[in-house]
């Protein structure tokens, strides 16, 4: 059996940063959450819904910016790589 991908490098990322800021804000968000309920500020529903919201968006919104800086760094590799190896199409 061959495996197609078995010349394909692994990619880890070298530190858990990411991860680790990303259970941060979940964190910061539910106790900004219970702190604004216990303020009177906003009811709980109010603060649930928010929180859900910025857990859904956020990741969204890192996910692009990760991709486009992911793509511009590939793209600057593929110009400086000869053509037999990579090519940068512009269309």
């Amino acid at each position: 059996m061959s495996d197609p991908d078995i010349n394909t490098p692994i990619s880890v990322r070298e530190s858990p940063a990411v991860d680790q800021i990303m259970a941060a804000v979940r964190q910061v968000l539910v106790a900004l959450g219970g702190f604004a309920v216990g303020k009177g500020w906003v009811d709980e529903s109010t603060a649930s819904a928010v929180t859900g919201l910025v857990l859904v968006v956020g990741p969204i919104v890192w996910s692009q910016i990760a991709v486009r800086g992911r793509h511009a760094k590939l793209v600057v590799t593929a110009e400086a790589a000869p053509n037999a190896v990579a090519t940068v199409d512009r269309g």
